[in-house]
């Protein structure tokens, strides 16, 4: 593969040493070649190291006249990709990047609306730089964070990828003793001080003040401590003046630029990073390979390597007061300095070396230009009742698309949603509003795939509507010369005659289905009898079983049901009671979908309380919060379906409360008691409830077997 840097050739910090890490590794792999745009320094540095390097030199930012030379030397020495750098190659890339025949990626260092202090620069280049980003089709962002701020910025999820920096661990190390170090830049040699140091450029975004004023608190407590900044830029004179301010000028040293980073780290006892906005910074690694016990603010990627408690500290952005508790709580322990710092270290030289950098540059490389020689720009369609807030339903979502993901790194998916723009930021994939014809209409015509994927989407009960939306999806992909396929689904209840005769004229259409249960699998049969099927678990079971968020004796999940009787809430309420008595444990009462079913759970709460039962109403934060909770509990009374799925995965014994077919049938397949809805009273809700808890767990593993079988013979269809 041969590979084009595109660089202005100026760069220093992050970018810098992000790209020199990259090539040293890369250049094993590939055949690369890095253009420069100016005389700078990342230019005069790179000049010593084995990759080679060209320069195309602009006279001024708006000198267009290289952009025919870098046509030129990509079709004439034929690359295979171009991947620019920075506001000035990005905005080169952009203009010539039709002419180039080739797949354009520029990597995102940093947040693109804040590359420019000075207000001129930050409307002109910014603006230039927000256009060109516009036109690049390829993106590599540095962090998670920065990722999820380009796709909020409307960037697609499918082309846009993540590559954390590397660091090559083990090489470098201190070029002179510490006490040679603080002589010469005039640090006092304090024998039993403990010494906190930070390496930043001195910009309000790099949270300077955060770290000094923090330090004014440590030093209200904590006198045997200093402070040590490395590090130049334009706040110099107002963080100098904030020291005087804090009283704090005596403990506190600035450095200003300092080549020998690793002879500063072995100088400081704590490495400290206080940045208000962060992609994954090298400032991290490196103290990491220094193995310096370190804490962050939990901005950009930074919580990829510091996990709290366990490999550093992290603090909220900006919070100097819980930076100090942070710091006061390292000071006094020294054995736990020790042991985060190795703990860190250990973390950062298996997940981020130069290595795993460059191979995971090489492998997007790959995808990009698979993608860019497709006839098709998207993969698979994918339509389910997503966008609604039902932890369920998203639940589902985040199943179905990490599993696809896993069979198959590369395929690209779209997701017809009520919110798109949420969905995109939760699964990081594509997005459509569900309702837009035209927008439909499109996306049909450059996918090759339509799965309905779980959920009971083929039925009438909900509405008469539904059905038909579902089923038009079905016939218009068939149009457009799609294949169609349903994981997991299940069938019904179809209520008349004509809701059957609609749902068997889409549904003998489709290339595939595969179903959740067995009353499904009977009916598909016999409205579409020639259409290839398989027997499945639901798609919830492609999951792993979940993290227990905390433990609880039970789960409670109710929602509004037109034919509950007018005691219904009564009757669970005193048999949560019951349940506290019986097990001497508290429960949840879990609104699975907070909109609709947070009233009911609330009420069941309160006149379980007033029982004198333990109990709480809990609305999930996301729907990952939901499956936490449930893996917490002893057992689990669902009416919502996906409540009681969520405790099969989990092994969580489980008894329903039977509202639609769909939860009895369930109940059946994993052996769980079941309760009609028109039959719930405190007795029987507790007698079931008791049949659950005299029974083994519902036998995930098979369940998961027979799912994941599902996934693969509807990937297969990709490849027809």
């Amino acid at each position: 593969m041969k590979v084009l840097h595109i660089i202005s050739g100026g760069d220093s910090g992050g970018a810098k040493t992000h790209m020199f890490a990259m090539l040293d590794r890369m250049r094993l792999y590939a055949d690369v070649t890095v253009l420069c745009l100016m005389r700078g320094e990342f230019y005069e540095e790179i000049l010593s190291r084995p990759v080679r390097t060209l320069l195309f030199e602009q006279k001024r930012r708006a000198d267009l006249s290289v952009c025919g030379h870098v046509v030129e030397l990509v079709k004439n020495e034929g690359f295979d990709i171009v991947n620019a750098h920075g506001a000035r190659a990005n905005f080169i890339a952009a203009i010539v990047k039709k002419r180039l025949c080739v797949p354009v990626v520029t990597t995102i260092h940093s947040d693109p609306r804040l590359d420019f202090d000075d207000p001129y620069k930050k409307i002109v280049f910014g603006g230039l730089n927000a256009l060109a980003l516009r036109r690049i089709d390829y993106r590599i962002a540095v962090s998670d964070a920065f990722r999820d701020m380009m796709i909020s910025r409307g960037f697609s999820p499918n082309n846009t990828a993540v590559v954390y920096n590397g660091l090559e661990f083990g090489g470098a190390g201190p070029t002179m003793t510490r006490a040679e170090f603080m002589k010469k830049y005039g640090v006092p040699d304090e024998e039993g001080a403990v010494y906190v140091g930070i390496v930043a450029r001195l910009d309000h975004v790099k949270g300077v003040d955060v770290f000094l004023r923090a330090a004014a608190k440590v030093l209200e407590k904590r006198q045997n401590v200093r402070f040590a900044v490395i590090g130049s830029g334009n706040e110099r004179a107002a963080l100098d003046a904030l020291c005087r301010e804090l009283g704090i000028t005596d403990r506190v040293h600035f450095l200003g630029f300092v080549r020998e980073v690793y002879d500063f780290y072995a100088m400081i006892d704590i490495n400290v990073m206080s940045s208000r906005s962060e992609s994954f910074p090298y400032a991290l690694l490196e103290g990491a390979n220094a193995a310096k016990p370190t804490i962050c603010s939990a901005v950009g990627g930074i919580p990829k390597l510091i996990v709290d408690g366990e490999t550093g500290f992290l603090f909220p952005s900006e919070d100097h007061d819980a930076l100090a508790e942070k710091l006061i709580a390292m000071i006094d322990d020294k054995a736990l300095r020790d042991r985060l710092g190795a703990e860190l270290r250990r973390r950062a030289s298996e997940k981020f070396s130069n290595d795993a950098l460059a191979r995971a540059y090489i492998a997007n490389y790959e995808r990009f230009i698979k993608y860019y020689k497709s006839p098709k720009r998207n993969d698979i369609v994918l339509a389910g009742y997503y966008g609604y807030g039902n932890a369920g339903d998203e639940l589902l979502l985040h199943s179905i698309v990490d599993a696809l993901r896993r069979r198959d790194g590369d395929v690209r998916i779209t997701v017809l949603s009520a919110k798109p723009k949420e969905t995109r930021l939760a699964v990081g994939a594509d997005s459509v509003r569900r309702f837009d014809p035209t927008a439909i209409w499109r996306l049909y015509g450059r996918s090759s795939l339509l799965v309905l994927g779980g959920g009971n989407l083929a039925q009438n009960v909900t509405s008469r509507k539904s059905l038909e939306y579902y089923m038009t999806l079905v016939d218009i992909a068939k149009k457009r010369g799609m294949r169609a396929a349903m994981l997991a689904n299940g069938i019904g209840p179809l209520t008349s005659d004509a809701a059957e005769k609609r749902a068997a004229k889409s549904l003998r259409r489709l290339d595939l289905a595969t179903l959740r249960d067995r009353d499904s699998f009977d009916c598909f049969a016999r409205l579409a009898p020639d259409v290839p099927r398989m027997l499945c678990a639901d798609a919830l079971f492609l999951t792993e079983p979940a993290a227990a968020k905390r433990k609880c004796g039970f789960v409670v999940s109710v929602r509004p049901w037109e034919r509950v009787k007018p005691d219904f809430v009564d009757e669970v309420a005193e048999a949560c009671s019951r349940f506290c008595r019986t097990y001497g444990k508290s429960g949840v009462i879990l609104a699975m979908q907070p909109e609709i079913d947070g009233g009911i759970c609330a009420d069941v709460a309160r006149r379980a309380r007033e029982r004198g039962a333990d109990v709480e109403a809990a609305i999930p934060t996301t729907p990952d919060d939901a499956r936490s909770i449930i893996a917490g509990a002893d057992f689990a009374l669902g009416m919502r379906l996906h409540c009681l799925i969520c405790a099969a995965v989990s092994g969580v014994r489980c008894a329903g409360i039977a509202y639609d077919p769909k939860v009895s049938a369930f109940a059946e397949a994993v052996g769980a008691p079941c309760v009609d809805i028109a039959d719930v009273t405190a007795d029987s809700v507790e007698a079931a409830v008791a049949d659950a808890m005299a029974k083994e767990p519902p036998d995930a593993a098979s369940m998961r077997k027979s799912v994941s079988d599902a996934a693969d013979a509807v990937l297969m269809l990709l490849k027809k």
